[in-house]
């Protein structure tokens, strides 16, 4: 997962992962690469899905042979973001969407229940 609004690149290509994770990851042992880029909720997209920065970590894992996939403001983490702003209107509702989607009251008690089942383990 990446952060889409920072100004100084997305995938800085100077990063301990840049330098030290990806150079040495096995094809054998990873199957495929998920890249999340998220924007923060009041923050600005920056940047996305092939574009500067994120573009040179797809041609480096193609480059590699890696099967990979690339999505923007994923859904199930922007519902996380929006526990800490419910009214921003990236977290509100259509009320005509033709899916039905996980309301906040029922993901609180999903990750309560998430953490209770693992505490007693």
């Amino acid at each position: 997962m990446l952060n889409g609004s920072v100004s100084d690149g997305t995938f800085p290509e100077n990063s301990f992962f840049a330098n030290y994770e990806l150079p040495y990851l096995r094809k054998d042992k990873v199957s495929k690469v998920q890249i999340w880029i998220m924007d923060d909720i009041e923050g600005p997209d920056v940047e996305s899905c092939g574009i500067k920065s994120v573009a040179v970590l797809q041609q480096i894992l193609e480059q590699k042979g890696f099967e990979y996939t690339c999505a923007d403001n994923y859904r199930s983490v922007r519902t996380l973001q929006c526990v800490d702003s419910p009214s921003h209107p990236a977290c509100l509702c259509s009320s005509s969407a033709s899916t039905p989607n996980l309301s906040l009251h029922h993901l609180v008690i999903l990750l309560f229940f998430t953490f209770q089942w693992t505490a007693v383990d």
